[in-house]
């Protein structure tokens, strides 16, 4: 009994922190895929133009997204760190804007989401998980 305690134990102190979990739909667009795009072209700008004034800047870039629960600049929801697992793939983003449905996120992440098949799966399904921002470096 003790051995599986300590393995359970062991498996929670090296697993990224999960802080909510969902399912929702995944769109991809090149919206965030330019790393020159200013930061204040999106919801988010007040909460993390000072830090990350450019999308490239954004220490997970091109792993970025914008996500429905986004829906001022005042957003919690803003800079936070999602892992986003389909039937074939997973990816991990930065919300970094809002979105009209589920999440949005750039063509690189949606080949990791997709197994690299994002032309032929414009909508996909995925269980989306907030993480701790340290598993994305911010």
């Amino acid at each position: 009994m003790r051995s599986s305690t300590v393995a359970s134990v062991l498996v929670l102190m090296f697993s990224p922190i999960a802080l909510a979990q969902s399912t929702v739909s995944v769109i991809w667009n090149s919206d965030y895929d330019t790393s020159s795009t200013g930061m204040n072209t999106t919801t988010c700008a007040t909460v993390l133009d000072q830090s990350y004034p450019t999308f490239g800047a954004v220490p997970t870039f091109p792993y970025l997204a914008g996500a429905s629960f986004v829906t001022d600049s005042n957003t919690t929801g803003c800079g936070t760190c999602w892992s986003l697992v389909s039937d074939v793939g997973r990816t991990t983003v930065v919300v970094i804007n809002g979105a009209a449905d589920g999440f949005v996120i750039t063509e690189e992440a949606a080949n990791d989401l997709t197994g690299h098949h994002q032309f032929l799966w414009y909508n996909v399904q995925a269980n989306a998980t907030q993480l701790d921002a340290s598993v994305c470096g911010l």
